[in-house]
């Protein structure tokens, strides 16, 4: 690709299919250089100069799917299983609170009976709530990756 399709890409705002190839095809280490610091500097003007840490508890490797390429599939009967409890999870929670993490993943394999949804309801409540502080006034953030979920779940999660 021509040095001067990068240059043209870089000096604009919005790109267009043309400058979205001119600038993935780059191999000059030159021209990779200068996408890389637009990249740097776009990424400071638009978030800032400061890093967000958010932490990831894994707190099941249970899981209902039997999807082949996962490891904590059902069929996979080498893995030892394991549920954190919610207590468990919300000791983790303060852990990230009190060093300054902003947000935390809940992540586990893929359930939807009753008793699970309790607990990642119940566990995201008490984050919530027990997290406040003067620099979370909202409570630590809480991402989750539990799986597809029925809308009443994803709607019981947000409440």
């Amino acid at each position: 690709m021509p040095a001067a399709a990068i240059e043209n890409a870089l000096a604009k705002d919005a790109w267009d299919k043309a400058d979205l190839v001119a600038l993935l095809s780059a191999t000059d280490p030159d021209d990779v250089q200068a996408i890389r610091l637009r990249a740097a500097e776009t990424l400071e003007r638009h978030c800032g100069p400061r890093v967000y840490l958010r932490g990831l508890v894994e707190f099941s490797n249970a899981c209902a799917n039997d999807c082949l390429y996962c490891g904590i599939r059902l069929g996979n009967q080498r893995v030892r299983r394991y549920v954190l409890s919610e207590d468990e999870i919300a000791a983790c929670a303060h852990w990230c609170a009190a060093r300054g993490y902003g947000s935390l993943v809940l992540q586990s394999g893929e359930r939807r009976d009753a008793a699970f949804l309790e607990l990642v309801e119940r566990a995201v409540r008490r984050i919530k709530r027990e997290t406040v502080s003067a620099t979370l006034p909202r409570g630590l953030g809480v991402t989750l990756c539990v799986g597809e979920q029925p809308r009443d779940a994803y709607e019981r999660f947000f409440a």
